[in-house]
């Protein structure tokens, strides 16, 4: 699950490892819906 509501930037060392594979297609989606998502954001 990706939730856009909120938004975190860590360093990489702390994240410990992965818990599965997003498609190609899906994450070309996501980066649409997010850069959306960025683009809007002063209009809430």
């Amino acid at each position: 699950m990706i939730r856009m509501g909120r938004l975190a930037v860590v360093e990489g060392e702390m994240l410990e490892g992965s818990i599965g594979m997003i498609s190609p297609e899906r994450m070309r989606r996501i980066r649409k819906r997010f850069a959306e998502w960025v683009g809007d954001s002063g209009e809430r």
